[in-house]
C-alpha cells in the first residue's frame, strides 16, 4: 500500500474539498470508505498506515487485525469510539480535531439557552394555538440580574462563556478535568455552588470524566427557576431523572441537543471484563436486534474476551424483546438461575423469549409520525377522530402496528383484552406495566388486570427515556408470558 495514501474509513458530509485541498497540500492521496463495523475495518484497511475516522469502532479486536496501521485521526473533538487503552497497546498514535466546531457548539447552546430563557418556544406554541397572551411568558428576567454556569471551560465551555461576557451577568464555572487557565472573568467555584447558584447551568464537559454527572440528587439542588443546557454528551446527564425534575417541577426547562446511544463494544468489555477476572461467567440477554445494534456489539465484546479468557463461558443472546419485555425475560430468569447451570440457563431463554408478549399503546400520535412510523396525515385525521394505535413486538422483535381504536380508555382496556387471549397462566405469575409519565394510566391498566388475575403481582415502572423518546409521553405497555405473541 501506497504510504502516501490515507484511508478515510466513514463520514457523514458530502462534499470532500477540505480533504482533497489538504491533501493536494502535501501531495498525498485518500480513498474514501464508508464503514461501520469492526468488521467492514478489518476488511477494508489493512495496508494503511494513516486514517481518518468519524464513527466506525477502533477497537483491540480492529487494532490487531492491522498491524501497519500508525495513526487514527477522529473528525472531531470526542474519541468516545476508539479504544485508547488498546490503541496504546498497538502503538497507534490517536488524534482529535481539538477546535472543531467551537464557536458552532458554543453558539448553539446560547441558541438553546435563549430559546428557554426568553419563552421562545413556549410563545411560539401559544401563537400557534391561537392566542396572543403575553402574562404566559412571565417572567423574563435581564440577563444581566442572572447567574450563568459553565460546568467544563475547554474550547467549548470559554467560548460560550466569552458570548455571555458582554451581557453583563455574574459567570461561574468549575472545571471537572482542569487542563488550561480559566477566564479572568469567570469565578470558578466547587461544582455543587455552580449548581444552587446559577440561573442557568451549561455543560461543556467529557463523557469520560463527568458520566451521569447530572442526576436526580443534583437536579434537586438548581434553583427552581433555572434551566439546564446539555451539548456535550447524553451521558453526562440522567435522562430519566430529568425527565422527573421536569414534571416535578424542580426546574423550569432543559435544553438538549444529545441523548445516549447504544452501548459500543469498548462499553461491554469493560462491563464483561471485570466479572470474567472473578472467575464468574456471563449470561448476556440483550435488547432486540431489529430495534438496535446493541446485541450485536455484546456478540463482538464476547469473541474478543473468549480468546483471552478460555477457560470461561460468555453466552450472548438477543432477547427479541423490548423495554420492561426484555427486564420481565431477566426477571424470570434471574429466578431461575439457583436450580440451572449456563447451559441450560440459556439454554431456557431461547425456548422461551418469544413467549414474553409485549402490547403497547400511544397517546400522541405526533412522535410515531416524526419517527417515520405513520404519515403526518395519518397522524393528523387520527387525532382529530382520537384513534389510538394497539402495536406489540412480533416473532422477530420488531414493533408492529395491529388495531387502531377509538379512545384513550378504550385502547387501555384492549391491553387487557388482548392479554386475556394469550396469557399462560400457568406461567405467568409477575407481570410487568411500562409507561412514560402516565402513571395513573399504568394504575388503570394494573387494577384491570388485578380484575381479571387477583392473584398476580403487578409491578409498574417507567418506560426508557430511548423508547419513549419515538413513542411520546402517554405510552403504555403491557408485559406478561403467553402461550405466544
Amino acid at each position: 500500500m501506497n504510504n502516501k495514501t490515507i484511508a478515510i474509513s466513514d463520514c457523514d458530509h458530502l462534499y470532500m474539498a477540505e480533504e482533497q485541498a489538504v491533501c493536494d497540500r502535501y501531495g498525498l492521496d485518500y480513498v474514501l470508505f464508508q464503514c461501520k463495523t469492526e468488521d467492514d475495518l478489518i476488511e477494508r484497511l489493512p495496508g494503511y498506515a494513516a486514517v481518518v475516522n468519524q464513527y466506525a469502532p477502533f477497537t483491540e479486536r480492529v487494532f490487531a487485525a492491522l498491524p501497519e496501521l500508525k495513526m487514527v485521526v477522529r473528525y472531531g473533538v470526542g474519541v468516545n469510539n476508539i479504544d485508547l487503552e488498546a490503541a496504546s497497546r498497538h502503538h497507534v498514535v490517536v488524534c482529535n480535531v481539538p477546535d472543531y466546531g467551537v464557536q458552532e457548539v458554543a453558539a448553539h447552546a446560547f441558541a438553546l439557552m435563549m430559546a428557554l430563557t426568553r419563552k421562545i418556544v413556549r410563545m411560539d406554541a401559544s401563537v400557534k394555538r391561537g392566542e396572543w397572551e403575553y402574562a404566559r411568558s412571565i417572567p423574563i428576567r435581564r440577563f444581566s440580574e442572572m447567574t450563568f454556569g459553565v460546568v467544563g471551560l475547554g474550547r467549548i465551555g470559554t467560548c460560550f462563556a466569552e458570548m455571555l461576557r458582554p451581557f453583563g451577568g455574574r459567570i461561574l464555572g468549575c472545571e471537572i478535568n482542569p487542563k488550561q487557565p480559566i477566564p479572568d472573568f469567570v469565578e470558578l467555584v466547587e461544582f455543587e455552588t455552580l449548581v444552587r447558584e446559577s440561573d442557568v447551568i451549561s455543560l461543556h464537559c467529557n463523557l469520560e470524566t463527568s458520566r451521569n454527572l447530572v442526576n436526580l440528587d443534583v437536579l434537586r439542588q438548581m434553583k427552581p427557576e433555572a434551566v439546564l443546557i446539555n451539548v456535550s454528551r447524553g451521558g453526562i446527564v440522567n435522562e430519566h431523572d430529568l425527565a422527573v425534575a421536569l414534571n416535578d417541577g424542580l426546574i423550569a426547562g432543559a435544553g438538549i441537543d444529545v441523548t445516549t446511544v447504544q452501548i459500543n463494544t469498548y462499553t461491554f468489555t469493560e462491563a464483561f471484563e471485570p466479572v470474567l477476572q472473578a472467575g464468574e461467567d456471563i449470561l448476556y440477554i440483550g435488547f432486540s436486534s431489529k430495534l438496535s445494534g446493541t446485541v450485536q456489539s455484546a456478540h463482538v465484546a464476547a469473541e474478543e474476551l473468549a480468546a483471552k479468557y478460555p477457560e470461561r463461558k460468555i453466552v450472548v443472546i438477543d432477547s427479541i424483546c423490548a423495554s420492561l419485555g426484555e427486564g420481565l425475560l431477566v426477571y424470570y430468569t434471574a429466578r431461575k438461575q439457583k436450580s440451572l447451570d449456563l447451559d441450560a440457563l440459556a439454554a431456557w431463554v431461547e425456548a422461551n423469549k418469544q413467549r414474553f408478549v409485549h402490547w403497547f399503546t400511544v397517546d400522541d400520535l405526533v412522535y410515531l409520525k416524526r419517527g417515520g412510523r405513520i404519515s403526518g396525515a395519518t397522524a393528523a385525521i387520527a387525532t382529530i377522530l382520537n384513534i389510538k394505535p394497539v402495536m406489540h413486538v412480533d416473532n422477530e422483535g420488531y414493533l408492529v402496528a395491529v388495531e387502531k381504536v377509538q379512545g384513550r380508555k378504550k385502547s387501555l382496556r384492549e391491553l387487557v383484552d388482548r392479554m386475556e387471549k394469550s396469557v399462560d397462566t400457568t406461567a405467568t405469575d409477575t407481570v410487568f406495566i411500562g409507561h412514560c409519565d402516565a402513571y395513573a394510566d399504568a394504575e388503570f391498566v394494573a387494577s384491570l388486570v388485578h380484575e381479571k388475575y387477583p392473584n398476580m403481582m403487578i409491578h409498574i415502572d417507567h418506560i426508557g427515556t430511548s423508547i419513549g423518546a419515538h413513542s411520546g409521553p402517554g405510552t403504555i405497555a403491557l408485559f406478561f408470558v403467553g402461550n405466544e405473541r
